[in-house]
């Protein structure tokens, strides 16, 4: 688990959705293509905070991310 502020590199492991909120009905903001590098903090609830270019954009759910490069 990553608590706010140390961020941590994932692998988009499919097409995912990045949402405006903590929740599977939350707006997509963005869409992560298969083997997309993020970084992500902030675990809670199963959801990871996604940080690009040092900005929060969104929510992803952890079980769509994978610690290894496809």
């Amino acid at each position: 688990a990553a608590p706010a502020g140390e961020q941590l590199q994932r692998y988009a492991g499919t097409w995912v959705n990045v949402r405006d909120r903590r929740s599977p009905s939350g707006a997509s903001v963005r869409v992560l293509n298969p083997g997309d590098v993020i970084l992500v903090d902030s675990l809670i609830g199963g959801w990871y905070r996604v940080v690009i270019d040092g900005q929060p954009i969104g929510y992803v759910y952890g079980s769509n991310l994978s610690e290894d490069a496809p």
